[in-house]
Parts: structure tokens; C-alpha cells; sequence
């Protein structure tokens, strides 16, 4: 197993003495750049006023650049990151605000930005921030178009369309266009009518929470030694600016360990409230380009089994095997079982078309001709998974899971659809259908990283319903959430801070939601 070590020669500086030994201000390059970039901004700025005037001339143009880059940053309430903060360790939020602060770092006119959810990961605090910054290019002449769920967003918008109704093949309509305030009266609109409700949710469930996970002196990344309870059999929220601490809590210790069922990061943790652990994130699933909702939930697998178990494939000699597009045995070889084959373009990118030999159908002409009340195993993935749940109905093992899926609102996703086609939020709740689909864990200690994104106002309403079944059913559910719906839905709040960074990594709340 290969590990990473620190080089003996320059200590992990990476720079050469020759470069190390120049300095400003009694700091080299490599000290600078492990400074937060707050605390650069101001050990410049003092340095600057420090220096003669000849030395002000020379350097104030480059000093005054990286000034309004370090104070762009802590707009975006980014000043605790260091300049060498490795970009695979940044959380999503943080990594989110990176990227539009390079597109905010202009100070053109006339353009058009599409920024596409540009909240994901931010606390209520930091998307004010961020709006400001976004206002800043509305004033200067441009136009920003917003792809957002984010209803105190949409609310500051100068105008709003909606598309709907539903997902999928289900929408694609403009249903309703104007003010927020035309938007809210339009009783057309989904996005008004939640608008119209008040923030205030439903008082959480008050449930009888027991004893769950215990850790002591926790110290990954900011984390300060903090000791913390967290209760089973409830809605558990882990909330918290971004960089305060909350990924490094759930990933860091929790998670590691509990695989290594040992302490991983802290001195002790006890998780003998919970028998198993379900992580679900918003990793893409696998690398394999044949990935489905069907196959990662299982789905295909009984597909084939009913197909093979037909007169016709009977009578043509047909197995399970041949129902599968991984499979030589069944799959058209012209395009592997892909349905499209990818056409070189020399200079421009690579273009997909469907292939020529099956028309897409991704199977050989014979396995076709086998049908289930009228539908062959290539127009069996083109349906949408609702109407595959009309279709399965008489088949209890398919109709659960196709039920599984549709009551996390993925009803409209096709059963063969790639699921490199999927967003963020999609992701999550197919993995959750997949859990879901496993078995029953009894005390299951369910852990997702801000399941909201991606999602609108009513999807949160439908994941929040799918937490509370689960938890009726015994297990524990514990989010890393910025969603105010969720965080007032839950049990029990866990709140890091103040800050993010240095500043951060503290519990300053865990208690009881009492709203």
C-alpha cells in the first residue's frame, strides 16, 4: 500500500534554498503561503507602509493586485484558506466560491454570466456574501442568470422563470415568468407556492432519542480536540459556516473510524448504538460508462430473470446472460451494448451517434424479438422508472424497488439512463434507493454530505419524508445540511464554528431542536 511521506530535503516546502532564502519582510515565499489569506493581506499591507517610498513604488501595483484578490476571498468568507491549501482537501462549498471568484474577478461590462447553483455548500451567512459579489456584477452592466433552489434567492431576483411541472419527460415547460411577486400569485407555479409559505417548518417529531455515538478529544484538520455526543434515533443536523469543520467531523473521524473499528483522529469513539454504516454522497458511481439506475440498484438483474423466464426466450434457447449489454451473449457487438458508437473528429471533440448496426437498441436482433406484455429488454431500459413500476406491478421484487426509487422522487428517470448523465442530488438519492434496496440493517447510522443540493423546494420536502421512515424503522440519520427546511425538521443540531479555518473547528451548539 503506497503512503505519502514528507521530502527530507526541503521539509515539504517543496522550493529550492536558493528560493527559500529570499524574503519580504522576514518571510519567504513558502511561510507566505501558509498563511491564511487574511493573515497575508495584513502582513503585506503593514510591510507596505513599512517600506520607503521608492520600495512603495516598485511594489504597491503587485501588492495592491494581491489585496483585491485576498479581499475578494474574505467577501466570499474564503480568508481562512492558506494559498497552499491542497484543492483535493477543500469542501464543496469552498471549492464552489474558488471557481466564482475567478469569473468575479473582472471588471467588464455587458457580458452574460450563467452561474449554475452557484449556493451549493454555502451557509445562509455566505450566500449573502456571495449575492453581494453577484450584485456587483449587475451593477456594472452585465447580466447573471442563476440556476438556484435557494428561495431567499429567487426572492431577490428581478425576474424569475419557472419550469415544471414535474421532472423529466414531466417537464420542460415554462410555467410561470416574472417578478418574484407575479411568480408567488401564479397558481401555476410550484416554486410560488412554496415562496408564498412562511420559513417556519413543522416542530421536529418529538421523538425519544437514545445514547449513540460518543468521541473524545476529536482533532482532524481544525477540529480543536472536541468531545461530542451524538443521540440515535433521530434526525441528527451537523450545521455550520463553510470550513468550520463539519466534513472533517463525518470524514475524517467518523467515518475512518468506524471501517477501521478502531479511533481514527480522536483519542476514543464508541459506536455501539449502531450495527452498520451507510455513507452517501455525491461521488460519481463508478467509471463504467454502462452504469444505469438499473443496474446500480439491482433492478437488471431481476429484469433479466423475468425475460429469461419467458415462452419465447424458452423456445429460443435464451439465458439470463443473454439480457444483459455486458454480455457478449446478448449484446450488439458493433457497439459493445453502449447503443452509440464515438466518431473521431480530429480537431474538434468526439461525437457520439447511434450505432448502425442495432439502431440503439444496444441487443442482438434475436434477443428482441422476446417481449414482456409488449416490450422487448431494449424498450424496457427507455422507460421512465414509473411507468416500469406500472409494467412490473405483478412482480413483487421489482415493484418494491421501482416503489423505493419513485418515493425519493427519481420516478422520472429513465431505467437505462447513464448515470454520467446524473446531477449531484440525483447521485444521492439513487444511492440511497441502492441502500435501501440492500435489506433492512437494524440501527443504521445513515450519513449524508448536504443532501439538499441540487434539490428544489419540494424534493426537500420528499427526502425529508424519506429520513423520517427511516428513522420510524430504527435507524439514525446524520446530515451535513445548510438547507433550512432540514435543519429545522431535524431531532438534534450539532452546530460548529464560529468561523471557518483557524477560527473554527469548536462546537458552539449541540442540543435538542426546540425551535
Amino acid at each position: 500500500m503506497l503512503s505519502e511521506v514528507q521530502c527530507e530535503t526541503c521539509l515539504g516546502r517543496r522550493l529550492s534554498d536558493n528560493v527559500l532564502n529570499i524574503k519580504i519582510g522576514g518571510k519567504n515565499i513558502s511561510e507566505l503561503s501558509e498563511m491564511s489569506m487574511h493573515e497575508a493581506g495584513l502582513f503585506l499591507k503593514n510591510f507596505l507602509t513599512q517600506e520607503d517610498k521608492h520600495t512603495q513604488g516598485s511594489l504597491s501595483p503587485v501588492l495592491d493586485w494581491l489585496q483585491h484578490k485576498f479581499n475578494m476571498l474574505h467577501d466570499l468568507g474564503l480568508g481562512y484558506l492558506s494559498a497552499n491549501r491542497a484543492t483535493s482537501t477543500l469542501s464543496g462549498g469552498e471549492a464552489q466560491r474558488l471557481r466564482i471568484a475567478h469569473q468575479l474577478d473582472t471588471d467588464l461590462c455587458g457580458l452574460t454570466y450563467i452561474f449554475d447553483e452557484p449556493t451549493v455548500g454555502l451557509h445562509s451567512r455566505d450566500t449573502s456574501r456571495l449575492m453581494g459579489l453577484i450584485n456587483k456584477l449587475k451593477l456594472n452592466g452585465n447580466t447573471v442568470v442563476l440556476v438556484e433552489h435557494d428561495p431567499d434567492v429567487i426572492a431577490m431576483a428581478d425576474h424569475v422563470i419557472d419550469l415544471g411541472k414535474g421532472a423529466g419527460n414531466y417537464g420542460g415547460e415554462v410555467i410561470a415568468s416574472g417578478t418574484p411577486a407575479e411568480i408567488k400569485s401564479n397558481p401555476n407555479s410550484v416554486t410560488g407556492a412554496f415562496l408564498l409559505k412562511t420559513r417556519a417548518q413543522k416542530s421536529p417529531i418529538n421523538r425519544k432519542l437514545r445514547d449513540g455515538l460518543f468521541i473524545k478529544k476529536a482533532q482532524a484538520n481544525n477540529l480543536k480536540n472536541i468531545d461530542l455526543h451524538i443521540p440515535a434515533g433521530g434526525l441528527i443536523a451537523i450545521t455550520g459556516v463553510s470550513g468550520s469543520g463539519k466534513t472533517s467531523l463525518v470524514s475524517h473521524v467518523i467515518t475512518p473510524s468506524f471501517k477501521a473499528a478502531r479511533p481514527v483522529n480522536c483519542e476514543t469513539i464508541s459506536f455501539s448504538a449502531f450495527n452498520h454504516l451507510e455513507v452517501i454522497n455525491q461521488d460519481p458511481i463508478g467509471t463504467n460508462a454502462l452504469s444505469t439506475p438499473a443496474t446500480y440498484t439491482g433492478l437488471m438483474d431481476l429484469i433479466r430473470e423475468v425475460m429469461a423466464s419467458l415462452p419465447e426466450a424458452n423456445k429460443l434457447g435464451l439465458k439470463k446472460s443473454h439480457f444483459s449489454y455486458n454480455s457478449p451473449d446478448g449484446r450488439c457487438e458493433h457497439c459493445k451494448g453502449m447503443g452509440q458508437t464515438k466518431v473521431s473528429m480530429d480537431f474538434l471533440s468526439d461525437i457520439w451517434i447511434p450505432c448502425e448496426s442495432c439502431h440503439g437498441q444496444r441487443f442482438k436482433e434475436h434477443v428482441l424479438q422476446v417481449s414482456y406484455r409488449g416490450k422487448n429488454i431494449s424498450q424496457v431500459l427507455q422507460m421512465e422508472i414509473l411507468s416500469a413500476g406500472q409494467l412490473f406491478s405483478d412482480v413483487p421484487s421489482i415493484a418494491t424497488k421501482i416503489q423505493a426509487l419513485s418515493d425519493i422522487g427519481l420516478g422520472y428517470l429513465k431505467l437505462g439512463q447513464s448515470t454520467s448523465t446524473l446531477s449531484g442530488g440525483e447521485i444521492q438519492r439513487l444511492k440511497l434507493a441502492g441502500a435501501l434496496a440492500v435489506g433492512e440493517n437494524n440501527n443504521t447510522l445513515y450519513i449524508f454530505d448536504e443532501p439538499s443540493t441540487g434539490l428544489h423546494m419540494k424534493d426537500v420536502q420528499i427526502l425529508i419524508n424519506v429520513f423520517h421512515d427511516l428513522i420510524n424503522k430504527g435507524h439514525t440519520v446524520l446530515v451535513i445540511e445548510h438547507n433550512n427546511d432540514i435543519i429545522q425538521s431535524s431531532d438534534w443540531i450539532i452546530g460548529l464554528g464560529p468561523e471557518g479555518g483557524d477560527l473554527g473547528g469548536e462546537i458552539i451548539f449541540n442540543g435538542p431542536n426546540t425551535q
